[in-house]
Order: C-alpha cells, then structure tokens, then sequence
C-alpha cells in the first residue's frame, strides 16, 4: 500500500477539520494503528458467508427437459432477458469426454448459471471462463467426472459473484 500525507486547506477551520476527519473515518480504509499509519483495505465477511463459500460445491441434477434455457427461466422468470444461460460443467464435456455426464444432467438447474448480458457476460462468460475451460482441456486430456466437477466448482468460486443469481 501507499502511504499518502495530506495538505492543510488554505483557511483552516475547527468546523472543516472535523468534516474532514468524519469523512476518512467513514471511508473503507482503516489505519492498522502500528507503525506510524499505514493504510490497509479491511473486508469484514459474515462467519455463515464464509462458511457457505468453503462448502460450495459445482453439482449436477437431472433435467426433465433437455430445454437448459426454458428449465433456468422457469425458475428465474424475472431474468428472462437479462442473463445469458451459462452451464458451470460446459456443454463441450459431453463430446470431449463421452460417458462421463449425461444430457439430463447437463442441462438440469443446479448446472446453470445467469450472466448479465452486456459488458459482464463479454468480460465474464465470453472471455475468463474460455480461458479457465481451454486450459483445463488442454491440461486434462482424460478428466474424470470428479476433476470436471471440482474445475467447476473452482469457476464458480473464482467468477461467481458476477452471476445473477449469485453463487456463494
């Protein structure tokens, strides 16, 4: 981190010193109070939040309908054209290594995601997740159904906060 000074304003006042100091005390960064004032961000997390997270696990259910889209909207309707449908184990697995997951399973609700359309799913869905799926296709050549799940599991922890609705 930085350690930054600031400037006295040029007609200091009591009234403007107290304005001043009630504005950094209310920002996000706190003094460690050791060492003479270096700056530090401090992220308070809930103990069930982060529990929640450590237990989080990428799973697959089994789908009525091979419909992945119709099956996310029948549960999110108020997403219907907000989100792009994203499946956590990539439809690619299927034909990439036969036999280790079905169709119904692929396509059932505990496989899908939303993605925010726009900026999030160019950035998020079209881009980080490529790139997290090509290297693990390129350093798994013969995953078993365990380590896709576990790979999912370590996308969704890493880019889930950009989901709508949210994984922990």
């Amino acid at each position: 981190m930085v350690r930054m000074r600031t400037r006295a304003a040029r007609k200091t006042t009591a009234k403007g010193a107290k304005i001043i100091s009630g504005l950094i005390s209310n920002t996000r960064f706190f003094r460690t109070g050791k060492g003479g004032g270096s700056w530090v961000t401090k992220t308070v997390k809930g103990a069930a939040k982060k529990t929640a997270r450590t237990n989080w696990r990428a799973r697959v259910g089994r789908a009525a309908s091979n419909d992945y889209k119709g099956n996310f909207f029948r549960q999110h309707p108020k997403l219907k054209g907000k989100v792009v449908v994203h499946h956590a184990v990539e439809q690619q697995v299927l034909r990439r290594y036969p036999g280790r997951f079905s169709a119904a399973e692929m396509h059932s609700l505990q496989n899908l995601r939303g993605i925010p359309k726009g900026q999030v799913n160019s950035r998020v869905h079209l881009s980080q997740i490529r790139k997290e799926w090509n290297q693990f296709y390129k350093d798994h050549p013969n995953a078993t159904r365990q380590q896709i799940l576990d790979h999912a599991t370590k996308v969704d922890l890493k880019l889930g906060t950009n989901f709508n609705p949210p994984v922990p």
